[in-house]
């Protein structure tokens, strides 16, 4: 199968860039990380969709501490270029989330 039509479910991580520590100074108790996490949510998606495919799905997937698990299904060709628009760091969220980490899901 080629690389437009193969589909890949794919697990990318978000987080804060700093600590829960750093966090709490920056923001205090005026904004919950939850609210943050789900604003950086949107804005993964919103860069996404402008850069590759607004065709792609996302779903939140499990959240583990302060790491975010979405799950997005995209072609081996939009793998490619996400992965290497995070090696270029071309993801730049608002509230200093970064995407931690990229890895195909296993099924």
């Amino acid at each position: 199968m080629d690389k437009i039509k193969k589909i890949l479910n794919v697990l990318i991580d978000i987080r804060y860039k700093y600590s829960q520590n750093h966090f709490e100074e920056v923001y205090g108790d005026s904004i919950k990380y939850s609210d943050l996490e789900q604003e950086s949510y949107i804005e993964l998606k919103d860069m996404t969709c402008e850069k590759l495919d607004r065709k792609i799905k996302f779903r939140k997937h499990i959240r583990n501490g302060m790491v975010l698990t979405v799950r997005a299904e995209m072609t081996e060709l939009e793998y490619e270029k996400f992965v290497e628009l995070k090696k270029e760091n071309t993801f730049n969220f608002s509230c200093k989330f970064t995407v931690s980490n990229i890895e195909l899901l296993k099924i």
